[in-house]
């Protein structure tokens, strides 16, 4: 069970039934981006991409955008569903 609304209390009108998942992907240190619409976190991104969470940090971590980082890794797998 987690809570709807992070900063609100623990009540029953905030709260919901969530799976493991959910909850992990809930978190205030979980670092979010936007693909094709869709809000997610880094681990789910790297994973529909083919790469490692951890090649994403380190992009950014050396100057690129998250906006850079995400189409550079989109972009690297068109090409390679493609070739």
């Amino acid at each position: 069970m987690d809570r709807k609304d992070s900063n609100g209390n623990y009540c029953k009108l905030n709260c919901r039934w969530s799976t493991k998942k959910e909850q992990m992907v809930n978190r205030r240190n979980n670092r979010m981006v936007s693909y094709k619409g869709q809000r997610m976190c880094f681990s789910d991104f790297a994973k529909s991409v083919g790469c490692l969470p951890q090649s994403l940090y380190n992009r950014i971590a050396e100057g690129w955008t998250e906006e850079q980082t995400v189409e550079y890794y989109a972009n690297k797998q068109a090409v390679r569903l493609e070739g």
